[in-house]
């Protein structure tokens, strides 16, 4: 399949958590890179391929080092602009390591498939995805709380009334990466997903 490049501006308002994050490439043929604006705005620029196979091919940002334990992140993409690349998508995500192969737990945005969560429960294996609701678009807020092995996956309206989408139980190390990813899915043209919120 054929990957391209895409930008995604995050404009995280008045949260300077972010002014340490950093951006990655995950897997053998993404090409990340990031450019800072100031201490709560910066855009990543990848190459990538829908999250589907045994490997990933997505760009990351998290901030320094692992996260351990019990912890929640949300977020919110406001905005997706990827002509005709239905499987562009943007969202959070924990997972085990850096490694392509990693297992994970994800919860994002797509362009035309609306919102989905997507995991890996074992290295190396297929990811498996679920539909969480077909007809929901950018603006969307999303949510992944951990609770041990455990992992909930939510989305609002609002960022304050908030519907359960998904759990599942990933036997994972205690210390994970905790981030947003992004991909285009995989597709010829570039795509720009927009965030306003990373907490």
């Amino acid at each position: 399949m054929k990957s391209a490049f895409f930008s995604i501006l995050f404009l995280a308002l008045a949260v300077p958590m972010l002014a340490d994050w950093e951006a990655c490439s995950i897997g053998a043929s993404s090409q990340t890179s990031i450019q800072t604006y100031s201490s709560t705005n910066f855009a990543l620029t990848v190459a990538g391929a829908p999250l589907e196979g045994p490997a990933d091919t997505i760009g990351f940002a998290s901030g320094p080092g692992k996260l351990s334990g019990d912890c929640e992140i949300v977020t919110r993409l406001t905005r997706i602009s990827s002509g005709q690349q239905e499987w562009a998508t943007g969202g959070i995500i924990i997972r085990e390591s850096m490694s392509e192969g990693s297992k994970f737990f994800a919860l994002g945005c797509t362009r035309a498939h609306g919102v989905q969560s997507f995991m890996r429960t074992d290295d190396a294996a297929a990811v498996s995805r679920q539909e969480g609701c077909a007809e929901c678009t950018a603006p969307a807020w999303l949510k992944i709380v951990r609770t041990g092995n455990h992992f909930t996956a939510y989305r609002s309206a609002d960022g304050v009334v908030w519907l359960q989408l998904f759990e599942s139980d990933i036997t994972m190390k205690k210390a994970a990466w905790v981030g947003v990813f992004a991909t285009n899915g995989g597709g010829p043209a570039s795509a720009t997903l927009t965030f306003d919120r990373v907490t």
